[in-house]
Protein backbone atom coordinates (compact mmCIF):
# COMPACT_ATOMS: atom_id res chain seq x y z
CA UNK A 1 0.00 0.00 0.00
CA UNK A 2 1.27 3.66 -1.06
CA UNK A 3 1.45 6.32 1.46
CA UNK A 4 -1.34 7.63 -0.23
CA UNK A 5 -3.93 4.64 1.55
CA UNK A 6 -4.39 3.13 -2.12
CA UNK A 7 -3.24 -0.36 -2.52
CA UNK A 8 -3.00 -1.09 -6.38
CA UNK A 9 -2.56 -5.00 -7.09
CA UNK A 10 -1.60 -6.05 -11.18
CA UNK A 11 -3.40 -9.43 -12.31
CA UNK A 12 -2.38 -10.69 -16.07
CA UNK A 13 -4.41 -12.95 -17.96
CA UNK A 14 -8.65 -13.88 -18.65
CA UNK A 15 -11.01 -13.82 -17.19
CA UNK A 16 -11.30 -9.99 -15.55
CA UNK A 17 -10.60 -9.66 -12.15
CA UNK A 18 -14.06 -9.69 -10.34
CA UNK A 19 -15.82 -6.39 -9.84
CA UNK A 20 -13.99 -4.89 -13.34
CA UNK A 21 -17.30 -4.78 -15.15
CA UNK A 22 -19.34 -3.05 -12.41
CA UNK A 23 -16.61 -0.17 -11.67
CA UNK A 24 -17.24 0.28 -15.98
CA UNK A 25 -20.50 0.47 -15.87
CA UNK A 26 -20.32 3.13 -12.75
CA UNK A 27 -17.30 4.73 -13.45
CA UNK A 28 -17.46 8.41 -14.72
CA UNK A 29 -13.72 8.15 -16.38
CA UNK A 30 -15.13 4.41 -18.37
CA UNK A 31 -15.71 4.11 -22.15
CA UNK A 32 -16.73 0.95 -24.15
CA UNK A 33 -12.96 -0.48 -24.60
CA UNK A 34 -12.77 -0.54 -20.74
CA UNK A 35 -15.21 -3.40 -21.06
CA UNK A 36 -13.69 -6.57 -20.06
CA UNK A 37 -15.16 -8.08 -22.94
CA UNK A 38 -13.60 -6.19 -25.45
CA UNK A 39 -10.50 -6.90 -23.87
CA UNK A 40 -11.14 -10.62 -23.52
CA UNK A 41 -11.90 -10.77 -27.39
CA UNK A 42 -8.82 -9.13 -28.05
CA UNK A 43 -6.83 -11.24 -26.06
CA UNK A 44 -8.38 -14.11 -26.76
CA UNK A 45 -8.47 -14.35 -30.54
CA UNK A 46 -4.99 -11.73 -31.56
CA UNK A 47 -1.76 -13.42 -31.61
CA UNK A 48 0.71 -12.59 -28.86
CA UNK A 49 -1.46 -10.60 -27.02
CA UNK A 50 -2.15 -10.99 -23.15
CA UNK A 51 -4.47 -8.56 -20.61
CA UNK A 52 -3.04 -6.70 -17.14
CA UNK A 53 -5.67 -5.77 -15.19
CA UNK A 54 -4.26 -3.22 -12.62
CA UNK A 55 -6.77 -2.88 -9.83
CA UNK A 56 -7.25 0.29 -7.19
CA UNK A 57 -8.34 0.00 -3.72
CA UNK A 58 -9.05 2.47 -1.20
CA UNK A 59 -10.25 1.51 2.64
CA UNK A 60 -11.14 -2.09 0.99
CA UNK A 61 -13.33 -0.57 -1.52
CA UNK A 62 -12.68 -0.99 -5.26
CA UNK A 63 -12.05 2.83 -6.30
CA UNK A 64 -10.46 2.54 -9.57
CA UNK A 65 -8.68 0.54 -12.63
CA UNK A 66 -6.86 0.46 -15.83
CA UNK A 67 -6.00 -2.47 -18.63
CA UNK A 68 -3.27 -2.54 -21.08
CA UNK A 69 -3.12 -4.94 -23.93
CA UNK A 70 0.28 -6.72 -24.02
CA UNK A 71 1.31 -7.73 -27.86
CA UNK A 72 4.82 -9.79 -27.89
CA UNK A 73 7.68 -8.96 -30.09
CA UNK A 74 9.63 -12.13 -29.12
CA UNK A 75 10.55 -12.82 -25.61
CA UNK A 76 9.52 -9.24 -25.18
CA UNK A 77 6.45 -6.50 -24.79
CA UNK A 78 4.48 -3.24 -26.11
CA UNK A 79 1.99 -2.27 -23.57
CA UNK A 80 -1.10 -0.01 -24.32
CA UNK A 81 -4.58 0.59 -22.24
CA UNK A 82 -6.29 -0.64 -25.25
CA UNK A 83 -6.29 -2.17 -28.59
CA UNK A 84 -5.39 -0.41 -32.21
CA UNK A 85 -5.54 3.27 -30.97
CA UNK A 86 -8.90 2.77 -29.36
CA UNK A 87 -9.29 5.17 -25.80
CA UNK A 88 -8.64 3.09 -22.60
CA UNK A 89 -6.26 5.29 -19.76
CA UNK A 90 -7.86 5.53 -16.18
CA UNK A 91 -11.12 4.81 -14.56
CA UNK A 92 -12.06 6.09 -10.94
CA UNK A 93 -14.90 4.79 -8.84
CA UNK A 94 -18.18 7.19 -9.10
CA UNK A 95 -18.27 7.65 -5.15
CA UNK A 96 -14.76 9.43 -4.77
CA UNK A 97 -14.32 13.02 -4.19
CA UNK A 98 -11.77 15.34 -5.98
CA UNK A 99 -9.28 14.47 -3.91
CA UNK A 100 -9.32 10.68 -3.76
CA UNK A 101 -9.67 10.68 -7.64
CA UNK A 102 -6.53 12.20 -8.23
CA UNK A 103 -4.61 9.83 -5.36
CA UNK A 104 -5.93 6.56 -6.87
CA UNK A 105 -5.27 8.37 -10.73
CA UNK A 106 -1.91 8.78 -9.15
CA UNK A 107 -0.98 5.94 -8.19
CA UNK A 108 -2.56 3.11 -10.97
CA UNK A 109 -0.39 5.57 -13.63
CA UNK A 110 2.78 4.81 -11.33
CA UNK A 111 1.55 1.27 -11.11
CA UNK A 112 1.46 0.90 -15.04
CA UNK A 113 4.78 3.14 -15.18
CA UNK A 114 6.35 0.28 -13.07
CA UNK A 115 5.46 -2.36 -15.97
CA UNK A 116 6.59 0.29 -18.27
CA UNK A 117 9.95 0.14 -17.37
CA UNK A 118 10.15 -3.34 -16.62
CA UNK A 119 12.89 -5.80 -18.12
CA UNK A 120 10.65 -7.28 -20.39
CA UNK A 121 8.66 -3.87 -21.81
CA UNK A 122 9.68 -1.86 -24.47
CA UNK A 123 7.26 1.03 -23.84
CA UNK A 124 4.07 1.58 -23.24
CA UNK A 125 1.21 4.02 -24.34
CA UNK A 126 -2.16 5.06 -23.34
CA UNK A 127 -4.94 6.84 -25.72
CA UNK A 128 -6.66 9.13 -23.30
CA UNK A 129 -10.25 11.08 -25.24
CA UNK A 130 -10.58 14.80 -24.87
CA UNK A 131 -12.70 14.69 -21.35
CA UNK A 132 -10.13 12.65 -19.47
CA UNK A 133 -7.47 14.52 -20.89
CA UNK A 134 -8.57 17.64 -19.19
CA UNK A 135 -9.58 16.13 -15.91
CA UNK A 136 -6.15 14.74 -15.21
CA UNK A 137 -4.44 18.20 -16.58
CA UNK A 138 -0.70 17.60 -16.26
CA UNK A 139 -0.48 14.41 -13.85
CA UNK A 140 0.57 12.05 -16.06
CA UNK A 141 3.31 14.31 -17.49
CA UNK A 142 5.13 14.77 -14.29
CA UNK A 143 5.16 11.28 -13.82
CA UNK A 144 7.36 11.02 -16.43
CA UNK A 145 4.71 10.02 -19.73
CA UNK A 146 5.49 11.92 -22.85
CA UNK A 147 2.10 13.51 -24.44
CA UNK A 148 1.38 13.99 -28.16
CA UNK A 149 -2.04 14.04 -30.16
CA UNK A 150 -3.62 12.70 -32.57
CA UNK A 151 -6.54 14.28 -35.01
CA UNK A 152 -10.06 12.31 -34.25
CA UNK A 153 -12.65 12.70 -36.64
CA UNK A 154 -16.20 13.87 -34.26
CA UNK A 155 -19.74 14.31 -35.40
CA UNK A 156 -22.30 15.94 -32.52
CA UNK A 157 -25.35 14.49 -32.80
CA UNK A 158 -27.76 17.07 -30.31
CA UNK A 159 -29.44 17.72 -32.72
CA UNK A 160 -30.32 15.17 -34.54
CA UNK A 161 -29.86 13.46 -37.91
CA UNK A 162 -31.95 15.98 -39.97
CA UNK A 163 -29.65 18.82 -38.38
CA UNK A 164 -26.17 16.81 -39.40
CA UNK A 165 -27.48 16.72 -42.80
CA UNK A 166 -28.90 19.83 -43.54
CA UNK A 167 -25.91 21.94 -41.10
CA UNK A 168 -22.81 20.02 -40.89
CA UNK A 169 -22.74 17.77 -44.22
CA UNK A 170 -21.23 19.62 -46.99
CA UNK A 171 -23.64 19.63 -50.46
CA UNK A 172 -21.70 17.17 -52.26
CA UNK A 173 -22.03 14.56 -49.20
CA UNK A 174 -25.89 15.32 -49.93
CA UNK A 175 -25.60 14.98 -53.19
CA UNK A 176 -24.57 11.40 -52.76
CA UNK A 177 -26.51 10.52 -50.05
CA UNK A 178 -29.79 11.71 -52.64
CA UNK A 179 -28.23 9.54 -55.78
CA UNK A 180 -27.08 6.33 -53.32
CA UNK A 181 -30.58 6.07 -52.58
CA UNK A 182 -32.35 6.79 -55.94
CA UNK A 183 -29.99 3.88 -56.75
CA UNK A 184 -31.76 1.60 -54.68
CA UNK A 185 -29.25 1.96 -51.17
CA UNK A 186 -30.17 1.12 -48.05
CA UNK A 187 -28.79 1.50 -44.59
CA UNK A 188 -29.48 -1.45 -41.74
CA UNK A 189 -28.06 -1.96 -38.12
CA UNK A 190 -27.98 -5.60 -37.74
CA UNK A 191 -26.06 -8.38 -35.36
CA UNK A 192 -26.99 -10.94 -38.04
CA UNK A 193 -23.93 -12.84 -38.02
CA UNK A 194 -24.84 -13.66 -41.85
CA UNK A 195 -24.57 -10.29 -42.30
CA UNK A 196 -21.03 -10.45 -40.90
CA UNK A 197 -19.99 -13.30 -43.29
CA UNK A 198 -21.12 -11.19 -46.16
CA UNK A 199 -18.72 -8.71 -44.79
CA UNK A 200 -15.77 -10.56 -44.58
CA UNK A 201 -14.72 -11.23 -48.15
CA UNK A 202 -15.51 -7.28 -48.36
CA UNK A 203 -12.51 -6.84 -45.10
CA UNK A 204 -10.32 -8.59 -46.88
CA UNK A 205 -10.48 -7.36 -50.51
CA UNK A 206 -9.91 -4.45 -48.21
CA UNK A 207 -7.11 -5.65 -46.44
CA UNK A 208 -5.20 -6.22 -49.17
CA UNK A 209 -5.38 -3.29 -51.17
CA UNK A 210 -4.28 -1.93 -47.85
CA UNK A 211 -0.60 -4.55 -47.11
CA UNK A 212 -2.60 -5.39 -43.82
CA UNK A 213 -3.84 -8.75 -42.35
CA UNK A 214 -7.51 -9.10 -42.35
CA UNK A 215 -9.38 -10.14 -38.68
CA UNK A 216 -10.11 -13.41 -37.95
CA UNK A 217 -13.98 -14.18 -38.10
CA UNK A 218 -13.88 -15.42 -34.53
CA UNK A 219 -12.73 -12.31 -33.07
CA UNK A 220 -15.68 -10.24 -34.99
CA UNK A 221 -18.28 -12.65 -34.05
CA UNK A 222 -17.18 -12.23 -30.32
CA UNK A 223 -17.62 -8.67 -30.61
CA UNK A 224 -20.70 -8.63 -32.67
CA UNK A 225 -22.55 -10.67 -30.00
CA UNK A 226 -21.10 -7.82 -27.12
CA UNK A 227 -23.97 -9.49 -24.40
CA UNK A 228 -25.00 -6.15 -23.21
CA UNK A 229 -25.90 -5.19 -27.16
CA UNK A 230 -23.11 -2.41 -27.73
CA UNK A 231 -21.72 -3.71 -30.86
CA UNK A 232 -23.78 -3.77 -33.99
CA UNK A 233 -23.22 -3.82 -37.76
CA UNK A 234 -24.26 -1.16 -40.08
CA UNK A 235 -24.47 -2.55 -43.21
CA UNK A 236 -25.32 -0.81 -47.09
CA UNK A 237 -27.63 -3.39 -49.61
CA UNK A 238 -28.59 -2.88 -52.99
CA UNK A 239 -30.98 -5.52 -54.26
CA UNK A 240 -30.44 -7.47 -51.39
CA UNK A 241 -26.65 -7.65 -51.69
CA UNK A 242 -24.46 -6.41 -48.65
CA UNK A 243 -22.23 -3.43 -50.10
CA UNK A 244 -20.60 -2.07 -47.26
CA UNK A 245 -20.45 -2.34 -43.72
CA UNK A 246 -18.88 -0.83 -40.36
CA UNK A 247 -18.59 -2.66 -36.82
CA UNK A 248 -19.31 0.09 -34.39
CA UNK A 249 -19.38 -0.12 -30.79
CA UNK A 250 -21.99 2.21 -28.08
CA UNK A 251 -20.87 3.22 -24.76
CA UNK A 252 -21.15 6.00 -22.29
CA UNK A 253 -22.49 8.28 -24.96
CA UNK A 254 -20.18 7.71 -27.88
CA UNK A 255 -20.76 5.88 -31.17
CA UNK A 256 -17.41 4.31 -32.30
CA UNK A 257 -17.20 3.54 -36.09
CA UNK A 258 -14.36 1.63 -35.61
CA UNK A 259 -13.36 -1.15 -38.92
CA UNK A 260 -15.57 -0.89 -42.40
CA UNK A 261 -14.52 -1.48 -45.34
CA UNK A 262 -16.85 -1.21 -48.80
CA UNK A 263 -17.18 -2.51 -52.48
CA UNK A 264 -14.74 -1.65 -55.01
CA UNK A 265 -17.22 -2.96 -57.42
CA UNK A 266 -19.96 -0.18 -56.16
CA UNK A 267 -17.67 2.68 -55.25
CA UNK A 268 -19.84 4.91 -57.86
CA UNK A 269 -22.59 4.16 -55.20
CA UNK A 270 -20.99 6.65 -52.46
CA UNK A 271 -21.01 3.48 -50.05
CA UNK A 272 -18.60 5.20 -47.36
CA UNK A 273 -20.95 8.11 -47.41
CA UNK A 274 -23.97 6.37 -46.94
CA UNK A 275 -21.92 4.35 -43.89
CA UNK A 276 -21.57 7.53 -41.95
CA UNK A 277 -24.79 8.40 -42.39
CA UNK A 278 -26.48 5.03 -41.42
CA UNK A 279 -23.92 5.70 -38.42
CA UNK A 280 -25.63 9.31 -37.83
CA UNK A 281 -28.75 7.68 -38.09
CA UNK A 282 -28.18 4.51 -35.30
CA UNK A 283 -26.07 6.62 -32.68
CA UNK A 284 -29.11 9.24 -32.90
CA UNK A 285 -31.59 6.67 -32.30
CA UNK A 286 -29.80 4.67 -29.43
CA UNK A 287 -29.35 8.01 -27.92
CA UNK A 288 -25.74 9.16 -28.42
CA UNK A 289 -24.27 12.29 -28.33
CA UNK A 290 -21.39 11.78 -30.35
CA UNK A 291 -20.24 9.77 -33.46
CA UNK A 292 -16.72 8.72 -33.45
CA UNK A 293 -15.09 8.44 -36.84
CA UNK A 294 -11.48 7.88 -36.19
CA UNK A 295 -8.27 9.50 -37.64
CA UNK A 296 -6.68 10.25 -40.98
CA UNK A 297 -3.65 8.03 -40.82
CA UNK A 298 -2.40 11.55 -42.33
CA UNK A 299 -4.31 10.34 -45.54
CA UNK A 300 -5.27 13.45 -47.09
CA UNK A 301 -8.22 11.90 -49.21
CA UNK A 302 -9.58 10.51 -45.63
CA UNK A 303 -9.20 13.70 -43.81
CA UNK A 304 -10.76 15.64 -46.77
CA UNK A 305 -13.82 13.04 -47.20
CA UNK A 306 -14.54 13.50 -43.06
CA UNK A 307 -14.09 17.13 -43.35
CA UNK A 308 -17.29 17.27 -46.14
CA UNK A 309 -18.94 14.98 -43.47
CA UNK A 310 -18.84 18.03 -41.42
CA UNK A 311 -16.84 16.32 -38.93
CA UNK A 312 -15.04 17.98 -36.17
CA UNK A 313 -11.60 17.02 -35.02
CA UNK A 314 -10.50 16.01 -31.19
CA UNK A 315 -7.30 16.13 -30.40
CA UNK A 316 -6.79 12.51 -28.51
CA UNK A 317 -3.78 12.54 -26.25
CA UNK A 318 -1.44 9.73 -25.96
CA UNK A 319 1.19 9.29 -23.50
CA UNK A 320 4.29 7.28 -23.88
CA UNK A 321 7.01 6.16 -22.19
CA UNK A 322 9.66 4.18 -23.41
CA UNK A 323 12.11 2.32 -21.06
CA UNK A 324 15.46 3.41 -21.52
CA UNK A 325 17.05 0.14 -20.78
CA UNK A 326 16.14 -0.30 -24.91
CA UNK A 327 17.65 3.02 -25.93
CA UNK A 328 20.93 1.65 -27.07
CA UNK A 329 18.83 -0.90 -28.99
CA UNK A 330 16.98 2.21 -30.10
CA UNK A 331 20.39 3.73 -31.50
CA UNK A 332 21.78 0.89 -32.98
CA UNK A 333 18.88 0.47 -35.05
CA UNK A 334 18.96 3.80 -36.34
CA UNK A 335 22.56 3.74 -37.10
CA UNK A 336 22.24 0.34 -38.91
CA UNK A 337 19.48 1.83 -40.75
CA UNK A 338 21.07 4.88 -42.19
CA UNK A 339 24.19 2.65 -42.96
CA UNK A 340 21.80 0.19 -44.78
CA UNK A 341 20.24 3.22 -47.17
CA UNK A 342 23.46 4.61 -48.12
Amino acid sequence: MSSSGVEVRVESGLPAPAGWDELQRTSPDANYFHRSSWISAVCRHLPGREAFWLIAELDGRPAGGMAAVSTARGPWRILQSSYDGTAGGIMTAAYLDDDRRVRVATDLLAAYRRLALAPRTIAAAMVVPEPADEAWGRLPGRMGWRRFTIPVGVIPLEGGPDQVKNELFRRDRRRELRRAEEAGCRAEATTDLRDLDAFLPIHAAACERWGIDPLPRPFLAELLGDPEGGAFLLVIRRAGELIGAHLDFHGAGVVTAWLGASSVEHRNLFVGTQLMWGDVVEASRRGASLLDIGGHGGHRGVASFKHLLGAGEERRAVYRINNPLWRPVGIARRVLSRWRGR
